[in-house]
C-alpha cells in the first residue's frame, strides 16, 4: 500500500504537482502495460506496480466518496468516478458505476461463495459492496482477465479462490458469525435496480439485525416482513427488537431511516407498530441514539422534509404519546430540532415542519415554532444571524395563518438578552434576509411593525445603526428600500438609528470611512418624502460633533466625496452647515484634515465643493478654529508639505474666492503660517508653499513669502534667528526665480530695527546656518558688495 502511494505522489511530484499532468502520464503508463499483458510480454516491475495500483483505485472508488469513507448506509451514488478530472464528458460516463441489485442477507460461508462465483464468471467489470450498520467493504474486479481484490479501508487483498474469500470477509466484520448485511451490486453499466431480502430460517437476533438495515437502507417492504416476524413471535421482548439498533452506538433503526431521508420506510416503520400491543411506542419513535439525538432531529438536521412529513404525519393518530416531545425532537442539550433546520437553511423541511404541526390539536405550538435553545434563542433568530433568506421567508409564510399563537414574539426572534434577529442580519450584512423578512412581516395585521423593524438590541441600538457602522451597503440599501411603502410606521425615527447616548449611524459610517454604505444611505433617503432630511445628514454625537467632521479628521477621503456628493442636489437642506462641519467648540472639520495632513481628503473636500452653488467657500476653505486660526496655518506649523500642495493646488483655479486672504493663512494676532514654517524648520512644507504659489496670478507673493509676523520679523530671519539651515536653503532656492519679487528685501530679512537675519545667525552661532546662506547667495551669484550689510 506505501509503495504504490509512494510511486503516485512521485509522479506527482515530476509534474510539480499539476494533477492532471500526472494522471495523464499514468493512464498512459497503464494502457501501455495492458497491452503488454494482453501480448504475453514480460512486464517490468514498474508495470507490474501500475496494473496494481488501478485494481486497488478501482475498488477504492466503490470503498471512497472521495477523502472520506463510506459509512453505512451511504448513497452509493457518491462514489468516486475514477479519473474523471482530466477527461471529457462521454469519458466520464463510462467511468461511471452504478448499484444494480440490493440485497438484505446473513453472512454465510455459501453467500460468499456465491458471490465468488459471480465475480469469477463474469467478463464485465463487476463489484460488490457488503455493509452492516458499522462497516463496509467491497470486493470486485474491473474486467474479465483482472484478478479479484477486496478492499477493506486503505487495504486491498488478492482474492485468489472462494476459501480465501470468505476467509478475508470474515476477518473484516471481525470473527462474528450470522452477521446481517446489506449488499449492493455495481457495475459499469446501468440497470433496474433488483431488490431481495432473506426470510427463511431467521431467529430474533437476524431479524433486529436485519431491520435495522432495512430502516438504514430504506427496504420498504423487508421492514413490513421482519416487523411482521417480531410481532409473531412470542415470550420475548419485541421492545428491543422493534428498537432495532446498531451494535456500536445503540441508534435505533428508526433514527437511521429518519437521518437518512427514507421516508416510505419510516412510514411503513410506524405503520408497522401502530397495532403491536405491549411496546413502548414512545420510545421507539422517539428513536433516540445513545447520546440522546432522536430521529427527527436528524431529519430536520439532514433536511429530510418527506421524511419529516410523513413522520408527523405518521404520530398524528396515534393515542397514548407524547407528541409535544416527540415533535420538539430536542438533542440531550435541549436544542430542538426546528431550531437546527432553521440554522442550516433547510427550506422544505422547516416548510413541511410547520404545514405538519398546523393542525395538530393538544400541543404547544408557540413553543415548538419558537424553536428555543436552552439560552433562550430562537430558530429565527439564528436564520436571521446566517442569513438564510428562503427559509425565513417560509417561516413566516407558515405561520402567518396559524391561530392562538404570538406572531410578535415569534417575529421579533429575540436572544434571552433581548436582541432581535433583524438586528443581527443587519449587523452581519444579510442583505436577502433583510428584505425578505421586512416583505413577508409588510401585510402581518396585529403585528406593531415599527418595534420589529427598529429591531433594538437592549441597550436601545437598532439594527440599521449596526448596519451603518459596519458598512454593510447592501444590507441598508434592501432595508430603506422595503421600508419605503410601508404605512402606519415611524420613518424618520427608522432612519435616524441612534445609540443610546443619541449617536445615529450615519455619524459612525462617517467616522468609519464607510463610503458605500454613506452613499447607498442618502440615496436611499433622497426620494422619500415626509422626513427630516436635514437632521438625518447632520448626524451630530450628543456633544455636537458631526459625522463629516470626524471623516475629515479621521482622513476617510472617499467618506467625505461620496457624502458631499450626496447632499449636493437635496433642496431645502443648509449645506453650508453641513460642509462646515463645525464640533461644539466651532472647530471645522477641514482644519482638522489639515492639521493631521490627510492629504486625500483634503483633495477631495475641495473638489467636491468646488462646483456647488449657494454655500460661501471663502469660510469652508479658510476653516477657521474659534480663535481664527485657518486650517493652512495649522498645516504649515506642523510641517505636512503634501497637504499644503494639495491645498494650494486644489484653491488654485478656485473662482469667487480671496487667495491672498487664504494663502497668507494668518493668526487673529497677523502671524502668517509661512512665518512658523521658517520658524520652526519645516523645510519640506516651506519649499511645497513657495512651489504652490509660483504659478498663481492676481496674488501678492512679495507680502506672502516675506511672511512678517504683527512686529514686522520677517520669516527668513526666524529660520536665521533659529539656525535651521535646510529651510533657509529651501527658502532661497524657491524665491530665485520667481519674477515680479524684490528678492534683495526678502533675503535680507531684517528686523523691523534693521537689524539683518544673518547677523543674528552669527550672533546666535549658527555656523551651519551662515555656511548655507552664504553657500546659497554664491551659487546664486548675489555678490556680497551688492548686498551691503550681508555678509560680514
Amino acid at each position: 500500500y506505501i509503495s504504490r502511494i509512494e510511486y503516485l505522489e512521485k509522479t506527482l511530484s515530476q509534474h510539480n504537482n499539476n494533477e492532471d499532468a500526472a494522471i495523464n502520464e499514468i493512464v498512459e503508463k497503464i494502457n501501455v502495460a495492458y497491452e503488454k499483458r494482453k501480448n504475453k510480454q514480460n512486464l517490468d516491475c514498474d508495470e507490474i506496480k501500475l496494473l496494481d495500483i488501478l485494481n486497488w483505485l478501482d475498488g477504492v472508488q466503490i470503498y471512497h466518496n472521495y477523502n472520506n469513507l463510506l459509512y453505512g448506509g451511504q448513497n452509493y451514488k457518491n462514489a468516486t468516478n475514477f479519473f474523471s478530472a482530466n477527461t471529457n464528458q462521454n469519458e466520464k460516463e463510462n467511468r461511471k458505476i452504478f448499484v444494480i441489485a440490493k440485497e438484505l442477507n446473513i453472512l454465510t460461508k455459501e453467500l460468499i461463495d456465491d458471490i465468488f462465483d459471480k465475480i469469477d464468471n463474469s467478463k464485465e467489470p463487476i463489484a460488490f459492496s457488503l455493509s452492516t450498520p458499522d462497516h463496509i467493504i467491497s470486493i470486485g474486479k474491473s474486467s474479465n482477465y483482472k484478478p479479484i481484490y477486496l478492499i477493506n479501508h486503505d487495504i486491498h487483498k488478492h482474492i485468489l479462490n472462494e476459501r480465501s474469500l470468505y476467509s478475508e470477509v470474515f476477518c473484516a466484520f471481525k470473527y462474528s458469525m450470522r452477521i446481517a448485511l446489506s449488499i449492493f451490486r455495481y457495475s459499469y453499466q446501468e440497470e433496474n435496480i433488483s431488490i431481495k431480502y432473506v426470510t427463511n430460517n431467521l431467529d430474533k437476533d437476524d431479524l433486529c439485525n436485519l431491520l435495522c438495515l432495512a430502516l438504514q437502507d430504506g427496504y420498504v417492504e423487508a421492514i413490513k416482513v421482519y416487523i411482521e416476524g417480531i410481532s409473531n413471535l412470542s415470550g420475548i421482548n419485541k421492545q428491543q427488537l422493534l428498537a432495532a439498533k446498531k451494535k456500536n452506538d445503540g441508534a435505533p433503526g428508526l433514527c437511521l431511516a429518519l437521518q437518512n431521508g427514507h421516508a416510505e420506510a419510516i412510514k411503513a416503520y410506524i405503520e408497522g407498530i401502530f397495532n403491536i400491543p405491549g411496546i413502548d411506542k414512545q420510545q421507539l419513535l422517539a428513536a433516540k441514539r445513545k447520546d440522546g439525538t432522536p430521529g427527527l432531529f436528524m431529519a430536520l438536521q439532514n433536511g429530510h422534509a418527506e421524511a419529516i412529513k410523513v413522520y408527523i404525519e405518521g404520530i398524528s393518530n396515534l393515542s397514548g404519546i407524547n407528541k409535544q416531545q416527540l415533535l420538539a425532537a430536542k438533542r440531550k442539550d435541549g436544542t430542538p430540532g426546528l431550531y437546527i433546520a432553521l440554522q442550516n437553511g433547510h427550506v422544505e423541511a422547516i416548510k413541511i415542519y410547520i404545514d405538519a404541526i398546523s393542525n395538530l390539536g393538544g400541543i404547544d405550538k408557540q413553543e415548538l415554532l419558537a424553536a428555543k435553545i436552552p439560552d433562550g434563542t430562537p430558530g429565527l433568530y439564528v436564520a436571521l444571524y446566517n442569513g438564510h433568506a428562503e427559509a425565513i421567508k417560509v417561516y413566516i409564510e407558515a405561520i402567518s395563518n396559524f391561530p392562538g399563537i404570538d406572531k410578535q414574539e415569534l417575529l421579533a426572534a429575540k436572544m434571552s438578552d433581548g436582541t432581535p434577529g433583524l438586528c443581527l442580519a443587519l449587523q452581519n450584512g444579510h442583505a436577502e434576509a433583510i428584505k425578505v423578512y421586512i416583505e413577508e412581516i409588510s401585510n402581518f395585521p396585529g403585528i406593531d411593525k415599527q418595534e420589529l423593524l427598529a429591531a433594538k438590541m437592549p441597550d436601545g441600538t437598532p439594527g440599521l445603526f449596526m448596519a451603518l457602522q459596519n458598512g454593510h451597503a447592501e444590507a441598508i440599501k434592501v432595508y430603506i428600500e422595503a421600508i419605503f411603502n410601508l404605512p402606519g410606521i415611524n420613518k424618520q425615527q427608522l432612519l435616524t438609528p441612534k445609540m443610546s447616548d443619541g449617536t445615529p449611524g450615519l455619524f459612525i459610517a462617517l467616522q468609519n470611512g464607510h463610503a458605500e454604505a454613506i452613499k447607498i444611505y442618502i440615496e436611499g433617503i433622497s426620494n422619500l418624502s415626509g422626513i427630516n432630511k436635514q437632521q438625518l445628514l447632520t448626524p451630530k454625537m450628543s456633544d455636537g460633533t458631526p459625522g463629516l467632521f470626524m471623516a475629515l479628521q479621521n482622513g476617510h477621503a472617499e467618506a467625505i466625496k461620496v457624502y458631499i456628493e450626496g447632499i449636493s442636489n437635496f433642496p431645502g437642506i443648509d449645506k453650508q452647515q453641513l460642509l462646515a462641519a463645525k464640533r461644539k467648540d466651532g472647530t471645522p472639520g477641514l482644519c482638522l484634515a489639515l492639521q493631521n495632513g490627510h492629504v486625500e481628503a483634503i483633495k477631495i473636500y475641495i473638489d467636491a465643493i468646488s462646483n456647488l452653488g449657494g454655500i460661501d467657500k471663502q469660510e469652508l476653505l479658510a476653516a477657521k478654529i474659534p480663535d481664527g486660526t485657518p486650517g493652512l496655518y495649522v498645516a504649515l506649523y506642523n510641517g505636512h508639505a503634501e497637504a499644503i500642495k494639495v491645498y494650494i493646488d486644489a484653491i488654485s483655479n478656485l473662482s469667487g474666492i480671496d487667495k491672498q486672504q487664504l494663502l497668507a493663512a494668518k493668526k487673529q494676532n497677523g502671524t502668517p503660517g509661512l512665518f512658523m514654517a521658517l520658524q520652526k524648520g519645516h523645510a519640506e512644507a516651506i519649499k511645497a508653499y513657495i512651489e504652490g504659489i509660483s504659478n498663481f496670478s492676481g496674488i501678492d507673493k512679495q507680502q506672502l513669502l516675506a511672511a512678517k509676523n504683527q512686529r514686522g520679523t520677517p520669516a527668513l530671519c526666524m529660520a536665521l534667528y533659529n539656525g535651521h539651515a535646510e529651510a533657509i536653503k529651501v527658502y532661497i532656492e524657491g524665491i530665485f526665480n520667481l519674477p515680479g519679487i524684490n528678492r534683495r528685501e526678502l533675503l535680507a530679512a531684517k528686523m523691523p530695527d534693521g537689524t539683518p537675519g544673518l547677523h543674528i545667525a552669527l550672533q546666535q552661532g549658527h555656523s551651519q546656518a551662515v555656511k548655507t546662506y552664504r553657500e546659497m547667495i554664491s551659487k546664486l551669484k548675489i555678490l556680497s558688495n551688492g548686498l551691503p550689510g550681508f555678509l560680514l
